[in-house]
């Protein structure tokens, strides 16, 4: 009988999403006998997009066995508690989406619901002041929560990572190596198919011929084997999205280092903020209908205060995704499979997902149709979801100082999104399924920060003594107000704990 296991896989194209396969796939599969070859071009530089993401990459890290603070340190990383939005709801506002926690529930019902009750009486509280992670963030300061008692807020905080994207790839690639990875620095120049259409072998410009059982395509927008060779529709979203391209450059970062991502939106589109150790990320993302790439650059050199490290970067994109991430024996991860812009920091958690997925689907060389539509339909949910997430920002926007923002107004909305925009409008209630990367948290302080106020809340809290609830806020904001205070600079925590 012949031979159904896979036993080689062939991951095309390195960075940050080609490195994420070869480590994942090294660390379960290095002592079951499938050997995994990582075929690089030395023509194409990574773009430097995805160095801040969410917490899942913390898991990542914990999955593979890395020590956090070895991985800090070689990255040049820093802490993240969230994200911070200027000017999103309107100029000279500011709102908060942290990670962890945002209140507790009270008498068994939703924390939202008494918040939004305080705000019709006329409580000026912020829900970031009830966010551990926000707390910290907004004060500057950081603190383990794996040092946390469980009855401390801290126990309530989360966080992820900034870091340097060139850095964390060279990082991968010695994990991945020490597992047995085989590296072929060339570039594929062709492929051929076998007769039912699934990828035979590649051609790399040496003239050399790489076969594999399994192929997974990090080639970024290139898409080289997804949709160059099996010629994958992709599906447009742009008209849901106006942003369709960046400029990036980095500058010196000597001053303070916040723990936490900014994202300022300005007239035609909105603007990064990464710090990390040793320099300052900075990127415009813009629409191309209201602004011109010089102009793009102008605005961007306007803003960056410190001196710049290296050249302005252009970067055009298309929101969207593959019909099909897995066709035939091809995974489409990172930018080959889809982009959504990177304002909540999504693009490395779409290659995390699309590699676990891929692992607890684990095909024979076969590759069942059944396992690629599981697949594919999980990874269509998950880049649905997220997608609405980003128009949610765009679409409550209280904005309409410029034409980008105007036109943001009258873009089209999916339903599903329409859907629960009317239900938090009607009682303040969120409605998320099961494969919703954001949790109800995240939804709310979205519409909170752009100052949504719901007509009603649940009535059922009216059965809790309301005055009481409003002195244990109270409390709890002052609480969590004085242990940040105590608690060490994110500068002074990093120096100490995970110096370089």
């Amino acid at each position: 009988m012949k031979n159904k296991f896979i036993q080689h896989i062939v991951v095309v194209g390195g960075g940050t999403a080609g490195w994420i396969a070869a480590a994942s796939l090294a660390k379960i599969l290095h002592n079951r006998g499938v050997r995994i070859t990582l075929v690089e071009s030395p023509e194409i530089n990574i773009i430097g997009v995805g160095e801040s993401t969410l917490p899942q990459v913390m898991q990542f890290l914990r999955n593979l066995g890395i020590d956090e603070k070895e991985f800090m340190a070689a990255t040049q990383a820093t802490y993240k508690l969230g994200t911070k939005f200027f000017d999103w709801s309107e100029v000279g506002e500011a709102f908060w989406h942290p990670f962890g926690n945002i209140g507790v529930d009270i008498d068994g019902h939703n924390f939202f619901a008494f918040l939004q009750k305080a705000r019709k009486q006329g409580d000026p509280a912020q829900m970031w002041q009830y966010a551990p992670s926000a707390v910290l963030g907004e004060a500057g300061r950081y603190y383990s929560p794996g040092a946390a008692t469980p009855e401390s807020f801290l126990s309530g905080v989360n966080y992820a990572l900034h870091f340097d994207a060139v850095k964390v790839a060279k990082y991968l690639k010695r994990f991945s190596e020490a597992l047995g990875i085989q590296h072929v620095m060339e570039t594929v120049v062709d492929a051929s198919l076998h007769d039912n259409g699934f990828i035979d072998s590649l051609t790399l410009k040496d003239g050399r011929r790489l076969a594999g059982d399994f192929y997974i395509d990090c080639t970024g927008t290139n898409a080289l084997l997804i949709g160059g060779v099996l010629n994958t529709q992709y599906i447009n979203w742009n008209n849901y999205l106006l942003c369709d391209s960046a400029v990036i450059v980095q500058s010196d970062n000597s001053c303070d280092i916040p723990p936490y991502t900014k994202a300022i939106a300005h007239e035609n589109g909105w603007r990064w903020e990464i710090p990390l150790r040793h320099r300052l990320g900075n990127g415009y993302v813009y629409s191309s209908e209201f602004c011109t790439p010089s102009q793009a650059e102008n605005k961007l050199l306007e803003l960056v205060q410190n001196p710049a490290l290296d050249s302005l970067r252009h970067f055009q994109f298309q929101a969207g995704r593959r019909e099909k991430l897995w066709n035939k024996n091809c995974l489409a991860l990172g930018f080959a499979g889809g982009f959504l812009e990177p304002l909540e920091s999504t693009a490395i958690y779409l290659s995390l997902k699309g590699i676990e997925s891929f692992l607890e689907l684990y095909p024979d060389n076969q590759c069942s149709l059944a396992i690629a539509n599981e697949f594919n339909r999980r990874m269509a949910i998950e880049y649905e979801n997220i997608r609405d997430f980003i128009i949610l920002h765009y679409c409550i926007s209280g904005r309409s100082d410029s034409p980008f923002w105007q036109k943001n107004k009258t873009m089209d909305v999916p339903r599903a999104l329409l859907e629960k925009i009317a239900l938090y409008q009607a009682q303040g209630r969120i409605y998320r399924n099961d494969l919703d990367l954001f949790k109800s948290s995240s939804w709310h302080a979205i519409f909170d920060g752009m100052g949504i106020v719901p007509d009603f809340y649940n009535p059922l809290i009216e059965g809790s003594n309301f005055k009481e609830v409003l002195n244990i806020l109270s409390e709890v904001r002052g609480l969590m107000s004085k242990m940040a205070a105590g608690l060490p600079a994110h500068k002074e925590y990093l120096d100490k704990h995970c110096p370089v």
